[in-house]
């Protein structure tokens, strides 16, 4: 059982968002009564390298369920994939991203002369 929320609050002025997670454990090879004996807490702020983090993430699984023409990608389209990535800060300087972002570029591009 994990239940998680996430809100945004100000400190100082300035607008961040936090996470709190809540994990309960059964220990079910131990007791038949199938009750939640432990729980675990965590608190996260979820600052602004962390939600590029997210961003970047998301253009990664859209791209993903694009490419697989997955029946989940509802509205996805390469373009959107490639401005989530590229509005990411963070792919400046990581090869890794920045070659992504090229071949989101090659696709979206593929997918234009297509149509």
């Amino acid at each position: 059982l994990i239940v998680t929320c996430r809100y945004l609050s100000v400190r100082d002025g300035e607008e961040r968002y936090e996470m709190l997670r809540m994990a309960g454990v059964r220990h079910a090879e131990d007791r038949t009564d199938h009750i939640v004996h432990a729980v675990g807490l965590g608190f996260t702020d979820i600052d602004q390298e962390m939600r590029e983090n997210l961003r970047f993430a998301a253009a990664v699984a859209e791209a993903g369920m694009l490419l697989r023409e997955s029946e989940w990608k509802g509205s996805a389209d390469w373009a959107q994939a490639l401005e989530l990535a590229r509005g990411c800060g963070s792919v400046s300087g990581d090869p890794y991203k920045e070659e992504f972002v090229y071949l989101l570029t090659l696709l979206e591009r593929e997918k234009e002369i297509n149509e």
